[in-house]
């Protein structure tokens, strides 16, 4: 298949950003230190494994390759808007993968994604760790489409305050896996706040608070059945880290 089949804007709309599936694709027989390679992941981005040849007979931006001698890699955004018809630099990309790119074998596949109002999710664990239970469990399950256990059953939610070690957090999530993998229940979460007047934030920068307070430092680690997860960070508009 050649490569520039997967930056034609038609595939992108209809498999990278439009689609109602993840697409990702692999070369295969394209041995890294002889040939060139290529992945496509589902988020969207293409991995140009080149060859000294290819790079220069592209003539794409890369970089030199940090594990194979004389190799570049090169790494292109389909989901930016560079990647429209309208854009000289799609047409160059294509053009290039299309008349000066090796054709490659592809293993393809594709993985269903799952819809969910994820903002609904966050507000919804961010009461529940306030114990605020007006929403009810039923509010989460029509908003976000999340499991519900087969008979009517309580929440349970358990809470430690003060300075908790790294490795509480991880026991806690630890227990909750288990308790999935159990099948005791349909999801579990670990909601951990930050204080608000902490000097320092995630990675080392500065935790600062606006006039209009906004010390707010927190994630929500959701845990559903089949070992999937999603993490849902919050941040004051004042914290350093939202600069990263």
């Amino acid at each position: 298949m050649g490569l520039d089949v997967l930056v034609e804007e038609d595939f992108i709309k209809a498999h990278v950003v439009g689609g109602q599936h993840g697409f990702a694709a692999l070369s295969v027989n394209t041995p890294l230190d002889r040939t060139d390679a290529a992945a496509l992941l589902p988020d969207g981005r293409l991995h140009l494994a080149l060859t000294r040849d290819t790079h220069e007979r592209l003539g794409l931006v890369g970089a030199h390759s940090a594990t194979t001698p004389n190799g570049y890699r090169v790494t292109l955004d389909l989901v930016s808007r560079k990647f429209n018809g309208t854009n000289p630099f799609y047409h160059k990309v294509r053009d290039a993968l299309r008349e000066r790119a090796a054709p490659l074998d592809l293993l393809c596949v594709t993985t269903r994604r799952r819809q969910r109002d994820r903002p609904a999710v966050h507000e919804w664990l961010g009461a529940q760790a306030c114990a605020f239970t007006a929403l009810g469990d039923g509010a989460l399950s029509a908003a976000t489409e999340l499991p519900v256990a087969a008979a009517p059953c309580v929440l349970a939610a358990h809470r430690w305050q003060g300075l908790l070690a790294s490795d509480s957090v991880e026991r806690m999530i630890g227990a909750c896996r288990r308790l999935l993998a159990a099948r005791a229940c349909p999801w579990a979460a670990v909601s951990v706040w930050g204080f608000e007047d902490a000097p320092v934030s995630w990675g080392g920068a500065e935790h600062g608070r606006s006039a209009l307070g906004g010390g707010e430092n927190d994630y929500h680690v959701l845990l559903l059945l089949g070992e999937q997860y999603a993490l849902f960070v919050a941040a004051g508009a004042a914290d350093g880290f939202t600069k990263f």
